[in-house]
């Protein structure tokens, strides 16, 4: 299904599954990379885990595109054009590498939010 998604969509698509994150893991920390501790904790959480391991698919997003732009959204992310605060009035979403990339702004309260 994934081939077939690639192939009409003109994107790369990549699975990792359980195996391929132990083949990635390995590939981290051979020659230079990572130690092998904290690539296992990246990509699997925490030894002996009995939760879920919340951010390992993501850490291992984040791992393979480093030094990529990179837009990771959740299944339950809503986006809605708007004006962020000190913007102009234009209404359209803008994605870029403008401006800080660690910068944040936060509503003052709920109400302004809404």
């Amino acid at each position: 299904m994934l081939s077939e998604l690639a192939a009409g969509s003109g994107v790369e698509v990549f699975y990792a599954g359980a195996e391929e994150k132990l083949r990635y893991a390995e590939a981290l920390t051979g020659g230079d990379g990572i130690p092998p501790d904290v690539a296992r904790f990246a990509l699997f959480g925490p030894r002996h885990a009995v939760a879920p391991t919340m951010g390992a698919n993501r850490n291992a997003i984040l791992l393979q595109t480093r030094g990529s732009l990179l837009l990771s959204a959740d299944d339950d992310t809503v986006c809605r054009l708007g004006r962020a605060q000190g913007t102009s009035t234009s209404d359209v979403l803008r994605v870029g590498s403008h401006g800080l990339p660690a910068e944040t702004w936060f509503f003052e309260t709920r109400a302004a939010a809404r």
